[in-house]
């Protein structure tokens, strides 16, 4: 992994908006890259960085997105910890691609829901 020192000094310089938007980029990833099974490493990373992520923008977030947030990193970990069975099986593979897909979507409606449109929108 990165140097998380690095990307959390770079990422907490973001906006909300940002990181919300990193976080969504970071979650549209894992989704993409979870179709080849060749990619695993690749996933494996984003995923385990999608939790510091979560961390690290928790305290700029109302309740609602946090209690979503809370849930998303409960199973961000849950698969982490089961990574080598979990990526093994087509099923579990497919769940996570479609969840995160879904996860990565509603970080950008709750980004755009709090802090509006972008300009370059």
């Amino acid at each position: 992994m990165r140097n998380l020192e690095a990307l959390r000094q770079r990422y907490l310089q973001s906006s909300p908006m940002d990181r919300l938007g990193g976080l969504a980029a970071n979650l549209a990833r894992v989704a993409s890259f979870s179709d080849h099974p060749g990619h695993e490493q690749a996933v494996k990373a984003l995923v385990e960085e999608s939790k510091f992520l979560i961390e690290w923008i928790a305290a700029d977030m109302d309740l609602e997105t946090l209690e979503k947030l809370a849930d998303m990193q409960r199973q961000l970990a849950i698969w982490y910890r089961r990574w080598p069975a979990m990526w093994a099986d087509e099923a579990a593979r497919s769940s996570l691609r479609d969840q995160a897909g879904r996860w990565a979507e509603e970080m950008l409606q709750i980004a755009l829901r709090r802090y509006g449109q972008c300009a370059s929108s």
